[in-house]
């Protein structure tokens, strides 16, 4: 089977994908999982010092921070649930690839 130039290459990125992504996911969950710690504990603090005194003070620092927090804990949410959610590899790809295969021999 002839595939064109940009078939070809897509292939390629496409094994190049499926071999690196051991790698990437294990960077993904720590990244995801570290950025849900971190700013978890910035969210809890933020919400503290709320509960604690409200004033003018910390009002400046509740109004930066506070979106800040929400935007960054969603995006480690993302970010890990991506990575376990295709844990395994991305099933399509890998039906591709293993059909390319099958189809080359």
């Amino acid at each position: 089977m002839e595939f064109t130039e940009l078939e070809s290459k897509m292939i390629a990125r496409l094994r190049n994908h499926q071999r690196t992504w051991p790698k990437i996911r294990w960077a993904l969950l720590l990244i995801g999982a570290g950025g849900l710690v971190i700013w978890g504990y910035f969210f809890f603090l933020i919400i503290g010092s709320l509960k604690a005194k409200w004033s003018n003070e910390n009002l400046p620092v509740v109004i930066l921070l506070y979106p800040w927090c929400l935007i960054m804990l969603h995006i480690s949410c993302g970010l890990t649930v991506y990575a376990l959610a295709n844990w395994y590899g991305n099933a399509k790809e890998m039906l591709l690839l293993k059909l390319l295969e099958a189809k080359q021999k």
